[in-house]
């Protein structure tokens, strides 16, 4: 069961106030929405893990810091804003805790407290960060505690076999796992790969897209900004008995030129999943210059996407569109569009 975040800060501030059934500011909840997440047990480990941590730093009187400036909608549950922060991840029993405080020999005895109370904590890792943001692309992330990943697993597209990811701290995966299955096997749907196809994946992340479709397919290229990134893509690639994928590490816009193109074969379909920013013109022009008989655009930000979409349209039609809700209660999701060649 996936929860959403005002649930699990629900349950959070429930356990914190000893009742289950009511928040900080006192309000009531029904039994009925809170019986199925209440018997999810990771969901469970989660909030006490909560409870433990916040505990222990009155206790010790350490002084957490927070970044105020932090988007909270990260994060899978949050306390007291104005006190400290823990976000939180499970999937299938495997619990990721993250905190940040600032004293870094106060970081040891926190996590011995943590490792200590909650040996289902599968992956227990920390960074120093002293920059004034919370993004973790250039830190060194460090493995106090257990595996330096987790696990993810999705059903192949034919429904036949079962895929498995590794993810690391700076991996890209979708946060909603379950579905993210249901994301990528319409995104190929609407891409019609055959066997004989050509197939970039734009903005690969880990290397989810690229494995998922890369057995309907002749080969797969795969760019992606982030390094260590590319690295899990080619290890999930090998994990996966996967030897039709190719995966680079750099920026698109340099990366994406007509030179690579013919070294790496011209693309018969391209799937793309780019930041909310969207794509720059640059790259949006490229694609236009490959005439690749098929686009598939997923976007968590419709509205840079529909920008994009107008810059394409000179080259493509617009053919199906699917949004995909992958961020219960909340006004976002992830919207698909098949991009045809005119």
């Amino acid at each position: 069961i996936h929860i959403s975040a005002s649930k699990a800060k629900l349950i959070a501030e429930g356990l914190v106030n000893g009742d289950y059934t009511k928040n900080a500011s006192g309000q009531t909840y029904g039994s009925t929405a809170l019986a199925p997440i209440v018997g999810h047990e990771p969901d469970l480990i989660a909030v006490r893990g909560i409870n433990n941590t916040r505990g222990y730093v009155k206790n010790e009187d350490l002084n957490p810091e927070i970044n105020t400036a932090a988007d909270y909608q990260r994060y899978l549950a949050e306390l007291d804003a104005n006190d400290w922060k823990i976000p939180l991840y499970d999937q299938e029993g495997n619990v990721i805790g993250a905190f940040e405080i600032s004293k870094s020999e106060e970081i040891v005895p926190l996590l011995e407290n943590l490792r200590e109370n909650f040996p289902q904590i599968t992956s227990l890792m920390y960074c120093i960060n002293e920059k004034f943001n919370d993004t973790l692309g250039d830190q060194d992330i460090k493995c106090f505690a257990g595996k330096d990943h987790i696990e993810e697993r999705m059903t192949s597209f034919d429904g036949k076999g079962e895929l498995r990811f590794k993810i690391r701290p700076k991996t890209f995966y979708q946060t909603n796992s379950l579905q993210a299955e249901k994301l990528y096997h319409q995104a190929a749907e609407f891409a019609g790969i055959t066997k004989d196809d050509i197939v970039y994946d734009l903005y690969t992340g880990c290397g989810t897209i690229a494995n998922y479709v890369a057995s309907l397919s002749k080969k797969v290229v795969g760019i992606e900004y982030v390094e260590d990134a590319v690295e899990d893509a080619r290890l999930n690639s090998e994990f996966n008995n996967i030897n039709n994928t190719t995966f680079f590490a750099g920026d698109m816009a340099k990366i994406l030129t007509e030179e690579f193109i013919e070294q790496n074969g011209r693309p018969d379909v391209i799937i793309t999943d780019p930041p909310r920013a969207g794509m720059a013109e640059s790259v949006i022009n490229q694609l236009l210059a490959t005439k690749a008989r098929k686009i598939v655009y997923i976007s968590c930000n419709p509205a840079t996407q529909a920008r994009d979409l107008v810059l394409l349209q000179s080259k493509y039609a617009v053919g199906r569109i699917r949004p995909v809700d992958m961020f219960p209660h909340t006004q976002h999701v992830e919207n698909i569009v098949e991009l045809i060649l005119k």
